[in-house]
């Protein structure tokens, strides 16, 4: 299978009845997937910016960009996560290992988050665009609102019946993070 064909399959395979489609990309993935996008052809030339690129790949495009303030315990989860292999925190799901804590491997993951909004930030400057910005610590504390923003920002009416649920992952903080977090700071500088 092409790689034009999987891009349009997933968009009409995921796409709900109104016709909305999203996706999660990594920075990490980001100039893979433009540089697999372009090569295709089917999207515009070699030459054609990025931007233009993306909306014939992707019409009616959006970008929301979801970052934390809390870099720290970004980390903290980012390196639980690895080291237990639950990325998400849900019914039926369960650790493969138990976590340990590991200042080195924290401090990795810090230095990867950062990193990994640079390439977000480099990214929207290049294309002159302002993604919508929801922060992780908001949409904690107030799902409902957040998410309301969010579809308004995509020009996205619920019908009134509709009501916004609580979310379907559940917050992996805990009293181990916070344990963590504090044996982090006690250890050296953090900004």
């Amino acid at each position: 299978m092409k790689f034009a064909d999987y891009v349009r399959g997933i968009v009409v395979k995921s796409a709900t009845s109104n016709e909305v489609f999203g996706f999660k990309l990594m920075g990490w993935y980001l100039n893979d997937f433009l540089v697999r996008l372009r090569q295709t052809g089917e999207f515009g030339g070699l030459g054609e910016p990025d931007l233009e690129m993306l909306n014939a790949a992707f019409p009616r495009l959006r970008f929301l960009q979801i970052t934390r303030r809390d870099k720290l315990r970004q980390a903290i989860s980012k390196a639980r996560a690895a080291q237990t292999g639950l990325w998400k925190v849900q019914d039926g799901k369960s650790e493969v290992a138990e976590p340990q804590y590991d200042r080195a491997l924290i401090a990795r993951c810090l230095v990867e988050t950062e990193e990994e909004e640079k390439i977000w930030t480099a990214f929207f400057t290049r294309i002159n665009c302002q993604p919508f910005c929801v922060e992780y610590e908001d949409l904690c504390q107030n799902h409902a609102t957040v998410i309301r923003a969010v579809l308004d920002f995509l020009e996205i009416k619920l019908p009134r019946r509709i009501r916004i649920g609580q979310p379907a992952t559940i917050r992996q903080s805990d009293a181990l993070s916070d344990e963590w977090e504090q044996r982090y700071r006690a250890s050296g500088a953090v900004e």
